[in-house]
């Protein structure tokens, strides 16, 4: 059974990167569906594992502190009322699946033969996923990858963002590296082929943060390679030089924002600045115990507008960020210091020994400070994997432990596990799962212009809350003509959103019901995360502008 479980981790592992749906609302759902699946087949074995006598590591102590993290953020919205209690299920759920998942399964990295299956399961999902990419940037399966009206990446991949698929690469290829050197002679030529795919895509997806956390995560595991460095450096080569071709291939793309680095037509860089002041500003009322766990979303628009008041130098559009753009200014954002201090000791947990992982962890590292990487679940469950190599030291096989009696083992870790599991998932697909399923089918049948009040209804009749639901019904009712009730779908929205759009359409409703006094207040809440929105303005015209808005525009 140990073998079937190891079997299930490594098909995952590398089924992970390359799963996704049109049918969710993000491609990252997806990947979650079959991560819940990969944990009910995964307690399973291991509840019938609990019938043979044996010994097992306990690897889920390196992740006490992301557990007792997430306790404290629990623990911290629960007392401090968070705005929106539904996002921090939501997102406590997620984390705890992952950290459940690896917990349960990081024993089998206590044998060698099977930690390096589990890095080669990694670098197998690493390059499938960017032969995807690649083909999709040379226009090949478009059936796999249509264009998306509105969205201009051409290589968005099977992560939705070309972003995510940089960092993602960026983590795999310090691990191509260690594996390399151990590996025979036919292995190396398949992980040469490897790092030339993977490099090509790195280079492709436009992405510096990636481009920085790869060349540094390859630095740093040449360089703890030592005497072996030199064995290493031809896939090190061969994916660098990969990623430079591509780079200079497509210069008028990915190279000129290179060269363009923090100047005036940097969006990416310079939107940051303002997502991270806007995070700072949060942190600053929220010092000890943050908004709460998966707050983020709903406080930063707000929190944009006050940053762009202080600073209208800021560049700013219309995006509705729902992420720090920095892992670690949303952790403090969203649970505090005390969260982020939590957090941090995972890294002082884990033993500064040379090892495949500490390459990949660096990268993960780096790309998490520039991006939301560990809302992605194949970067947090191969970063939580490697973490735990780091804290295991391997053996020969699972033979070298002697046999044990039944009752040292016991049953009530297994059973706990299985009850923990299956109660996890259950409420992963009820509180996240099926509402992005419910809200895609209404929102693609609502911009191919049919009726869509069916679908709608069908994702408001799911007992748990749907807010973006809401305000795309709410949407559909105004263009049917129907202000009133569209206006009730708009306020019922605005629990859980307090984006410039809700607003927007709240003033829109508000100016066709003929209630100019609401019109206004909401057009003005509106300019404040939307500075410049045009049609606010218009609306604005007749009247003065609001004192605090006057030098935006």
């Amino acid at each position: 059974m140990r073998s079937l479980r190891g079997g299930c981790v490594a098909a995952t592992l590398a089924l992970l990167p390359l799963v996704y749906s049109f049918k969710f609302t993000s491609f990252l759902h997806a990947k979650e569906a079959l991560l819940d699946v990969a944990l009910v087949l995964c307690v399973l074995l291991r509840l019938i594992e609990a019938r043979t006598p044996q010994r097992a590591p306990r690897a889920g102590r390196p992740l006490l502190p992301l557990w007792l993290w997430l306790l404290w953020a629990l623990a911290a919205a629960a007392m401090h009322s968070v705005q929106v209690s539904s996002y921090t299920v939501e997102e406590g759920v997620r984390i705890a699946v992952l950290l459940l998942f690896a917990g349960l399964n990081g024993d089998l990295l206590a044998d060698r033969r099977w930690r390096r299956r589990i890095f080669s399961a990694l670098i197998l999902g690493g390059t499938l996923a960017a032969a995807l990419g690649g083909a999709q940037f040379a226009g090949l399966f478009p059936a796999l990858f249509p264009g998306v009206a509105g969205y201009d990446q051409p290589m968005y991949s099977v992560f939705g963002n070309q972003g995510l698929l940089g960092g993602y690469l960026a983590l795999i290829l310090p691990l191509v590296l260690w594996r390399y050197h151990t590996a025979p002679r036919i292995a190396r030529l398949l992980l040469l082929v490897a790092a030339a795919i993977m490099g090509a895509a790195w280079g492709l997806s436009g992405a510096r943060s990636a481009w920085l956390a790869g060349t540094l995560g390859i630095g740093l595991t040449l360089w703890l390679l030592r005497r072996r460095r030199w064995r290493c450096l031809a896939p090190a080569g061969v994916g660098i030089l990969s990623a430079i071709a591509m780079l200079l291939i497509t210069w008028t793309t990915s190279g000129q924002r290179l060269q363009h680095t923090l100047e005036s037509s940097d969006v990416g860089g310079r939107a940051r600045l303002w997502f991270w002041d806007a995070a700072l500003r949060m942190t600053g009322e929220h010092p000890i115990a943050g908004v709460g766990l998966g707050n983020f979303p709903y406080w930063s628009p707000y929190y944009q507008g006050l940053a762009l008041q202080a600073h209208p130098g800021h560049f700013h559009n219309e995006l509705h960020t729902e992420h720090a753009h920095s892992e670690a200014l949303e952790v403090l954002a969203e649970t505090g210091c005390v969260g982020l201090l939590l957090a941090l000791w995972l890294l002082w947990r884990v033993p500064r020994r040379p090892g495949p992982a500490v390459g990949t962890l660096s990268a993960l590292m780096i790309v998490s400070l520039f991006n939301a990487a560990l809302h992605s679940a194949p970067h947090a469950l191969a970063g939580l994997f490697l973490a735990i190599s780091l804290c295991m030291r391997p053996k020969a096989s699972a033979s070298e432990s002697p046999p044990v009696p039944r009752e040292v083992r016991g049953w009530p870790g297994p059973v706990a596990a299985f009850l923990a599991a299956m109660l996890l998932v259950a409420a992963h697909f009820a509180t996240t799962l099926l509402p992005s399923y419910y809200l895609c089918a209404a929102e693609d049948a609502h911009l191919a212009g049919n009726n869509a009040d069916a679908l709608y209804q069908r994702a408001l009749a799911h007992p748990w809350p749907n807010y973006p639901a809401r305000e795309g019904y709410g949407m559909w009712l105004l263009e049917a003509q129907r202000p009133a009730e569209a206006r009730i779908q708009f306020e019922a929205a605005l629990r859980g959103l307090d984006t410039g759009r809700i607003h927007l359409l709240l003033a829109l409703a508000a100016q066709r019901l003929g209630d100019h006094a609401a019109m206004q207040a909401h057009l003005e809440a509106c300019l404040l995360r939307w500075p410049g929105n045009a049609q606010a303005v218009q609306l604005l015209q007749q009247q003065p502008l609001p004192p605090p808005f006057s030098p935006l525009f």
